[in-house]
């Protein structure tokens, strides 16, 4: 039973570790996806260490990139983004803006 609370114990440590790791990245990339989100008339602000929005014309998105989370707020019609399935910062800016350009010139 002690050898499998350690294991557990490791994965969970593990798991921390990859989630900074993609909360760092976040960070390191903000400032590039906040130019590519601005070319194209959207707002990306950090709001924390963890939570970043993306706000559109008529929407906005909360992105949580150290565990992969993206929530879309129920009250405005934010658009359905093609994401990879390991996405980074600049993956979601980079799907809003291709979401953009298709709606725009159909």
């Amino acid at each position: 039973m002690n050898e499998m609370t350690d294991i557990y114990r490791e994965l969970g440590k593990a798991d921390q570790q990859e989630k900074q790791q993609r909360r760092d990245s976040a960070s390191e990339m903000f400032l590039e996806a906040e130019r590519l989100a601005a070319e194209y008339g959207m707002e990306l602000w950090q709001c924390s260490e963890s939570h970043y929005r993306l706000i559109g014309p008529k929407w906005s998105i909360n992105i949580y990139p150290g565990n992969r989370r993206i929530y879309r707020n129920r009250e405005s019609r934010a658009p359905h983004l093609n994401l990879p399935g390991k996405w980074t910062l600049r993956d979601v800016v980079a799907a809003a803006v291709k979401t953009m350009k298709r709606t725009r010139d159909p």
